[in-house]
C-alpha cells in the first residue's frame, strides 16, 4: 500500500518473544496450514537424522520439531534468538525427556560452535525466509557440519497462487489510535505493514462505534454467502460495505480500487511499520545451497494437503475432511510420501537438504 519500503525490517526478536505465547497451539490448529506442512517438515527432516553424535537446529522456536526427532544417542543443541521461544522450548522438553536436548540463546547468522562438529544442521518453520542473508546462515551451516553431514530447510514459497494483496483490517487500540494492518505479497516478499491513521480522518472514520473492520481485496474473493449486498456509500476512497454480514462477527468492506484507498491511506498516515520476509522459487533456494558448497540431495513441497483438512473446495469424499483434521499426522506422512507427485508451485512452503561433500 506505501511507496518507499525502507521501513519494513526483518522480524525482530521482540516479536517472536510474542509469537511464543501461543506458538505451540498456532502451529496445532487444522485451520491453519503449519498444521501439516510443520510435520511433514519434521519427517524429511528425520531422513537425514545421522545414526549418533551432535545435532544443530537453528531457529528452533518451541522446538516442536526436536520432540518429533530426539532418539537415543543423538544430542540435539537447539539454538534462536527469542528468549520467549527458547523459554517454551524448555518447557516442552521438560517431560517426557528421551536423549540429550540442550538450549543455546544465540543468532542464526552467527553461531558460536566449532568447525565440523555437527552430523545435521536444520531449521524447521522458515528460517531462511526471516534472516536478512540467507546465504550467511547456509555458510555458517556448512562450516559447522562434518563432511558428509546434511543441512536441512524449509521455507516459504513463492508459486502461481502467491502473488496479491491478501487480507487487512482497520482497528482502534488502545487510547483510541487508529492501525492499519495490511497482509501482501509482493515481489517474492511476504509483507505485514501497520499503518497509523489520523483519527479524524476519513478512512479512520469507517469504523464508527466499531472496534475493528475487515477488508477483502480484490485478490480475495469475498467467502461463500458473506456479502449480501453491497452499499457503495464509500465509493471515494475505494471501498464499499457490506449491508449484511453472513457467517462473521465484524463488519467486511469489499475494496474495489486500492489505488483511491492508497491514496486516502497516504494522506491520513502518521507513522508506520512493517515486517518483510522472503518467499522462493525451487532455483531461488537451490542457489544459496550451492552457493555455500552443497550438493542438493531433496527439494519437496510443503502444505499441499492442507486443502483437504480446511474442505475447501471440497472434496466430494464423505467424512474426508473430519478423518483429516483427527489425523493430522498421518496427511503429514502421506503429504512427505508423496512428495515427488505434488507440485511446487502450490506448496505454501519448499524443504531442501544438502550434502557437505
Amino acid at each position: 500500500m506505501s511507496g518507499s519500503e525502507e521501513y519494513l525490517k526483518p522480524h525482530s526478536r521482540e516479536s517472536w518473544d510474542t509469537w511464543s505465547r501461543g506458538w505451540d497451539d498456532l502451529i496445532r490448529d487444522w485451520k491453519n496450514p503449519h498444521s501439516i506442512y510443520y510435520a511433514s517438515c519434521s519427517l524429511h527432516i528425520a531422513d537425514f537424522l545421522p545414526q549418533k553424535g551432535l545435532v544443530l537446529s537453528l531457529g528452533c522456536g518451541t522446538a516442536e520439531c526436536a520432540l518429533r526427532l530426539r532418539r537415543e544417542g543423538i544430542t540435539i543443541v537447539c539454538t534462536d534468538f527469542s528468549k520467549g521461544m527458547l523459554a517454551k522450548a524448555s518447557e516442552n522438553h521438560r517431560s517426557d525427556y528421551k536423549g540429550h536436548v540442550f538450549f543455546v540463546l544465540c543468532d542464526a547468522q552467527h553461531p558460536p560452535f566449532k568447525d565440523s562438529v555437527f552430523g545435521l544442521v536444520y531449521a524447521r518453520g522458515a528460517l531462511l525466509s526471516y534472516v536478512p542473508v540467507p546465504l550467511d546462515v547456509l555458510t555458517e551451516a556448512h562450516r559447522m557440519l562434518v563432511p558428509g553431514g546434511v543441512a536441512a530447510f524449509d521455507a516459504m514459497n513463492w508459486g502461481k497462487e502467491s502473488t496479491g494483496s491478501g487480507y487487512g483490517s482497520l482497528s482502534r487500540e488502545d487510547g483510541d489510535r487508529i492501525s492499519l494492518f495490511h497482509w501482501r505479497n509482493q515481489d517474492k516478499k511476504q509483507i505485514k505493514e501497520t499503518i497509523y491513521l489520523d483519527p479524524k480522518g476519513r478512512v479512520a472514520a469507517l469504523l464508527g462505534e466499531d472496534k475493528s473492520i475487515r477488508f477483502l481485496y480484490p485478490s480475495r474473493q469475498p467467502p461463500r454467502g458473506v456479502l449480501d449486498e453491497i452499499n457503495e456509500d464509500h465509493q471515494d476512497i475505494g471501498v464499499m460495505k457490506a449491508k449484511s454480514v453472513k457467517a462473521t462477527d465484524f463488519p467486511v468492506y469489499l475494496i474495489f480500487s486500492e489505488e483511491k484507498l492508497r491514496r486516502a491511506v497516504e494522506f491520513e498516515t502518521v507513522d508506520k511499520k512493517g515486517k518483510i520476509a522472503w518467499c522462493f522459487e525451487p532455483e531461488d533456494l537451490k542457489r544459496p545451497f550451492q552457493q555455500a558448497g552443497f550438493k542438493i540431495l531433496r527439494m519437496a513441497p510443503l502444505g499441499n494437503l492442507h486443502r483437504i483438512v480446511t474442505g475447501v473446495p471440497p472434496s466430494g469424499v464423505p467424512g474426508l475432511t473430519d478423518f483429516a483434521r483427527q489425523n493430522l499426522d498421518k496427511i503429514a506422512a502421506i503429504e512427505k510420501a508423496l512428495h515427488d507427485q505434488l507440485s511446487m508451485e502450490k506448496a505454501a512452503h519448499l524443504f531442501i537438504a544438502g550434502r557437505k561433500d
